[in-house]
């Protein structure tokens, strides 16, 4: 049964549009590609990061507009019934705004949603927070971790698995002595498991986040296109590729050691670029 992943942290910023480009990258070459979420729209944008960078996104709003909400005050509770049926059908990644997970971990409890998923047997569902080293990051990642085990029969999660984002540095010097043992008991007592993303230092990386040029994409172009397309010389258009590639293989690499994907298996139908990637 393929799963329901949930990225999700409070605090923007985090990665977790970043991350779900990973884990989708990581299933679809194994599996039928997955069904791509994001909640993380409002008013003023119909498109999410997640959908920038993708065209087949369902964007769910972060909550039905005034109008809806005067003239059924319930409808603030059912506007989630479709994280639901999403959920039932499996095999999607969900990306999850900042603003939004504790509202989603509401409904859950007040639909009764662990119950509802049980009796359809719908596939697994797995959490992934990604946290950066950044005092408030840690704590709101603990706290979703947190909530997460205590609201089990709101959504019933099997894996949880925190990665620690290291764009902007390590984790030596963030977090309490108390923020580590919550960490600890965790792993102990509730199986959560960690993990890393490196810093990519290729050239390549902040100009495909500048034009929403998506991971599946970049990993694709021959290097004669990325010369072209970013008016870069053969050897640094080379060159940029491969540590970009490196750079998803060891990630990749790092999310399958939590079982968060499958093992890397034969690619048919895949570029030469993607199967270096593995």
């Amino acid at each position: 049964m393929k799963p329901t992943i949930i990225v999700a942290n409070r605090t923007g910023g985090q990665g977790k549009t970043l991350l779900c480009q990973l884990i989708a990258l990581g299933l679809e070459a194994v599996t039928d590609p997955p069904a791509l979420v994001a909640i993380d729209t409002d008013t003023s944008d119909t498109r999410s990061k997640l959908g920038k960078f993708f065209g087949n996104v369902e964007e769910l709003r972060i909550s039905p507009d005034m109008e809806e909400l005067r003239r059924d005050p319930r409808r603030a509770i059912a506007h989630w019934d479709r994280l639901g049926e999403i959920m039932v059908a499996g095999n999607a990644v969900i990306d999850v705004g900042a603003n939004v997970i504790g509202s989603l971990l509401d409904w859950a409890i007040l639909r009764r949603a662990g119950a509802v998923l049980r009796a359809k047997q719908a596939p697994p569902i797995l959490l992934v927070v990604p946290m950066r080293a950044q005092a408030q990051a840690v704590e709101d990642a603990l706290h979703i971790l947190d909530r997460s085990i205590h609201d089990q029969d709101g959504l019933p999660i099997v894996l949880r698995t925190l990665v620690l984002n290291e764009a902007s540095g390590t984790f030596e010097r963030y977090g309490t002595n108390e923020d580590f043992t919550r960490l600890s008991a965790m792993k102990r007592e509730h199986g959560l498991a960690v993990t890393r993303i490196g810093h990519c230092m290729s050239e390549l990386w902040p100009l495909t986040e500048r034009e929403y040029l998506s991971l599946r994409d970049v990993v694709a172009l021959p290097t004669a296109a990325i010369e072209e397309r970013f008016a870069m010389n053969a050897f640094a258009a080379a060159g940029a590729h491969a540590e970009l590639l490196e750079w998803i293989a060891d990630s990749l690499g790092n999310l399958r050691t939590t079982k968060l994907l499958p093992p890397a298996g034969p690619l048919s139908g895949a570029t030469p670029a993607l199967h270096n990637a593995y």
